[in-house]
């Protein structure tokens, strides 16, 4: 996930990043705690959307993860929540968008 967040530039990029935190909370889930995400985890899939575009979209979907990932670590589905560093990725998100 810091691979892709570091140097992914794409779309495709970020939904992979996505759909492996995915993956690995559905793991935990089914009782697989190895694999069960941390807070760095849910910081690099937030940022992967940071990096593609400048526009609302973007910034839309980051927002949308952030406020998932800590909907689930409310009802006790996911025992990581994103730090602070998380919400600053969704805000630069905004602040790079044009539609702010």
């Amino acid at each position: 996930l810091n691979i892709l967040s570091r140097y992914g530039a794409e779309a495709r990029h970020a939904s992979i990043s996505q759909h492996i935190l995915q993956e690995m909370m559905e793991a935990c889930n089914n009782g697989n705690q190895l694999l069960a995400p941390d807070s760095h985890c849910c910081n690099f899939a937030i940022k992967a959307f940071t990096n593609v575009t400048y526009d609302r979209r973007t910034a839309m979907i980051a927002q949308a993860l952030l406020v998932d990932l800590v909907k689930q670590h409310r009802t006790g589905k996911m025992s990581a929540l994103p730090s602070t560093l998380g919400f600053n990725y969704v805000l630069h998100a905004w602040l790079k968008s044009k539609d702010r």
